[in-house]
C-alpha cells in the first residue's frame, strides 16, 4: 500500500501548447478499490482519445490541402485553398476538444463520488471539481 497516491491528469493540445489541468489530488493512506482502478484506467483511455481527436483534428487541413486527389498541384491553386480554408472553424474545433474532455471525465468521476467513502470519496470529489 502506498502512503498516498498522486492523481494528475493533463490535457494537451497540439495548438498553442495550451495544458488545462483537470486535477491534482493528493489523499493521505488510502488504496485503489477495483472500480476506481477502473474508473483510473476509463479516464486514461478519455485522455488518450482527446489527444487522438486533437492530433486528427490539427492533420486534417494539411491532407485536405496537400493531400487531396481533386487539388491540382500548382502552387496558385494551392495558395488559393490555404486562403479559402476556413481556419476560425478549426480553431474552434481545436478549442472544444478540452471541454468534451473535461465533460467525459466527469461523467467517469462524479458517480464514484456516489458510490466510495472516506479518503476515496475525498480523491473521487477532488477529480469531479477538477473536471467542471
Amino acid at each position: 500500500m502506498k502512503p498516498s497516491v498522486y492523481f494528475m491528469v493533463c490535457f494537451y493540445t497540439i495548438m498553442d501548447k495550451f495544458m488545462a489541468s483537470l486535477g491534482y489530488c493528493d489523499i493521505s493512506n488510502f488504496k485503489l478499490t477495483p472500480k476506481s482502478k477502473h474508473a483510473v484506467a476509463e479516464i486514461q483511455g478519455i485522455m488518450d482519445a482527446g489527444n487522438l481527436m486533437a492530433g486528427v483534428l490539427a492533420a486534417t487541413p494539411f491532407y485536405y490541402i496537400f493531400g487531396s486527389p481533386g487539388i491540382t498541384n500548382s502552387p496558385f491553386e494551392k495558395m488559393i485553398t490555404i486562403r479559402e480554408y476556413d481556419w476560425e472553424q478549426l480553431g474552434q474545433s481545436m478549442a472544444s476538444v478540452p471541454k468534451i474532455v473535461k465533460g467525459r471525465i466527469y461523467k467517469v468521476a462524479e458517480p464514484m463520488t456516489w458510490s466510495t467513502n472516506g479518503q476515496e470519496r475525498k480523491f473521487w470529489e477532488c477529480v469531479s471539481n477538477a473536471s467542471l
